[in-house]
């Protein structure tokens, strides 16, 4: 703006990610504020706060802005609000600009975060572009509607939805670029009288989740369980295990708390607070948490103090080594591994498979509390060292070192 005082307006299209669940009241908010004219100061609030997004903090905003506060409540709750919020959304997700943020230069799109310098070399091309059409004739709004739809593979339907405020069409959504799940075989997923679950507790199926409150890929699982404890009830058995990523660094402290909120009855309570406030898990965080949930704060605050649970922790994370679980959420459905935040038909088709296979178990005889161990008896686990020692050539090897060295390590690299 400081740049092209004259030649640039920038317009703010709201996009609330389905994930980040304050996002569609800040939406709002900063609508609301957009009534008496403040849309801006409320922007900024925002982001300046884009961790409490709280409906207190946005009253105490439109206070400080200066807002007529009744008026702004009313306008909070107006239905039509979320309506024209949705609209931007759905022409945005038409267009092509799925994720945050994104812009349209005059229909050209530009993806991200971008240094200023990548916006100028974009403005600068379609400013040239402007000012041919002006020179033929053209007003300076003609001129950037025809520029925009040149500039747009879909021009029309940019023109319409972007520029023209038209209700865009419901896009479909973009297919899953995971491959089926087509591998049947069985780890050795080992659960504990300790784990927290969900369903019942001798079940036919056991869906063992290795996860962690910081990935929000995590987070997108959590329908696709609740449609699972929906669907099967008492049939399945959803554990969950700890499996913090080494560059969440607020993930391991969260994952302590929630045992210790576990050890007071609050496990799955505790579970849903931190996912809905993934980008605030710092100690003084997750006592408030504990605190919402009316928990004993000297036990709670005793246990992470004293690292109650860092064992147990450890013995989860050794435990998705063992399984291969890699990244999160990674599950095991009666031992079959299910990689990353899938559908419910993804979980349903070896939930399936698993539950008749388990019932004719049963008419075999076998208990239907011991199911599951039987299942995963013989299962795989991952062993970093082999039994035996593998003799290996080094003629004309790359080197670091003495070739008569005491120790001899062979590394498989890769430069990307």
């Amino acid at each position: 703006m400081e740049t092209y005082p004259n030649d640039v307006a920038i317009y703010f299209m709201q996009n609330p990610l389905g994930f980040h669940k304050q996002a569609m009241p800040a939406a709002k908010a900063t609508l609301a504020a957009h009534r008496q004219g403040k849309f801006w100061e409320m922007h900024d609030k925002c982001f300046a706060n884009s961790k409490a997004l709280t409906p207190a903090n946005f009253t105490t905003w439109a206070t400080e802005i200066g807002l007529d506060l009744a008026k702004f409540k009313t306008d909070m709750a107006d239905k039509a609000m979320e309506k024209e919020i949705l609209r931007q959304q759905a022409a945005m997700v038409a267009l092509g600009a799925r994720g945050t943020p994104g812009f349209f230069v005059n229909g050209e799109q530009v993806k991200g975060a971008q240094p200023f310098p990548q916006f100028k070399k974009v403005i600068d091309k379609q400013i040239a572009a402007v000012d041919a059409e002006i020179a033929k004739g053209l007003s300076r709004m003609d001129a950037m509607v025809a520029n925009s739809r040149a500039s747009h593979a879909a021009g029309d339907n940019f023109v319409k939805w972007a520029l023209h405020g038209e209700q865009a069409p419901k896009a479909a959504p973009p297919k899953s670029k995971q491959r089926p799940i087509a591998d049947k075989t069985v780890w050795k997923a080992v659960v504990s009288d300790e784990d927290a679950f969900k369903g019942g507790k001798d079940a036919y199926v056991t869906m063992v989740e290795f996860s962690e409150f910081q990935c929000p890929f995590c987070a997108k699982i959590n329908p696709s369980v609740k449609q699972i404890m929906d669907t099967y009830g008492e049939d399945v058995k959803v554990v969950f295990k700890h499996n913090p990523l080494p560059f969440h660094k607020d993930a391991p402290l969260a994952a302590e708390a929630s045992m210790a909120a576990q050890a007071q009855g609050k496990f799955w309570e505790y579970h849903d607070v931190l996912f809905a406030n993934m980008k605030a898990l710092k100690r003084e965080n997750l006592e408030a948490y504990a605190e919402q949930l009316n928990l004993d704060m000297s036990k709670f605050k005793a246990a992470l103090d004293n690292g109650t649970y860092k064992s147990r922790l450890k013995a989860d994370m050794d435990a998705a080594q063992k399984v291969q679980a890699r990244g999160t959420p990674n599950s095991f459905i009666n031992g079959r591994q299910v990689s990353g935040a899938r559908p419910f038909a993804d979980f349903k088709k070896i939930i399936d498979e698993e539950l008749a296979k388990a019932k004719k178990m049963e008419e075999r005889g076998i208990a239907k509390a011991d199911i599951y161990a039987n299942i995963i008896k013989s299962g795989k686990e991952f062993k970093p060292l082999a039994d035996k020692v593998s003799p290996m050539s080094h003629n004309d090897a790359t080197i670091y070192g003495k070739p008569d060295a005491k120790i001899k390590i062979y590394e498989f690299s890769d430069f990307q």
